[in-house]
């Protein structure tokens, strides 16, 4: 009805009233204010039924649908509130339901119309979010609530497309550098290695470096510069650790040693 407003309606049918108008085949439900959850009673099965609230309250109520429609309107009391007073009372305020029901039916399925068309596009856009469609964009001209979610959901899409870009971008070039690292490095027919300025501690050598000294690579990485050095070489190697450090260049001859000792 125009101009009914939700405290109005809860008022007409009672006080503590709990009125819920929504979709019986688990669609969405409303209280005519905002979004609620249905009733957690059998929604198949009309008629009166009672469930327990989380404090562990009793509810008493009446479910009805409305003929030719997937719309069903539940009122709800307290148990305490409907137990005290005379049969005479609550069989009034079970004729004053069924009038809401009717009333509400009829304001439900004109407030929420759109409403379910808005969330039936959300859940299919979220579907193909999930199907790996990340610029899937909702398109709306609402300013409500949902019009908010679309808008939200929208900006979510485009968030999530701009980080699969930059990752994908981001395994480009670590690729790029591997093969680099690949062609320079580890597919160099001269020994090569990688070693820590600090502790002199080989990081990484390349397959020829393994073949020429006789070392296996496991050997080598738990091995250091001067471990490759003649026993009478290594002061005079680490008297000039401290200027190779300075000027990251070593030049000149030096003798290493292999593993079979030549």
């Amino acid at each position: 009805l125009p101009g009914l407003e939700p405290l109005e309606l809860a008022r007409l049918v009672g006080p503590e009233a709990v009125v819920k108008i929504g979709n019986q085949r688990g669609g969405p439900w409303t209280d005519l204010s905002q979004p609620v959850t249905p009733p957690p009673v059998d929604l198949e099965h009309t008629g009166v039924s009672q469930y327990r609230g989380p404090a562990g309250e009793r509810h008493v109520g009446a479910l009805a649908t409305v003929p030719g429609t997937p719309w069903a309107v539940w009122v709800g009391f307290p148990r305490a509130r409907i137990a005290a007073p005379a049969s005479g009372f609550l069989n009034e305020m079970i004729v004053v339901a069924v009038v809401a029901v009717l009333l509400g039916a009829v304001l439900a399925w004109v407030l929420t119309a759109r409403s379910t068309k808005a969330l039936h596009q959300l859940s299919m856009a979220a579907a193909d979010i999930t199907a790996g469609n990340y610029l899937r964009q909702v398109h709306t001209d609402r300013r409500d609530e949902i019009g908010r979610l679309s808008e939200t959901f929208n900006r979510m899409s485009r968030q999530v497309s701009n980080d699969i870009v930059g990752r994908q971008l981001a395994e480009a070039a670590l690729s790029n550098r591997e093969e680099s690292f690949r062609a320079l490095f580890a597919s160099n027919p001269l020994p090569m290695w990688v070693y820590d300025v600090t502790t002199l501690r080989f990081l990484e050598v390349n397959d020829a470096a393994v073949h020429h000294y006789g070392y296996s690579k496991d050997e080598f990485l738990a091995m250091g510069l001067a471990d490759i050095r003649p026993p009478e070489d290594v002061p005079q190697f680490l008297s000039t650790v401290d200027a190779r450090r300075e000027s990251h260049a070593q030049t000149g001859v030096s003798r290493h040693v292999r593993k079979a000792g030549q």
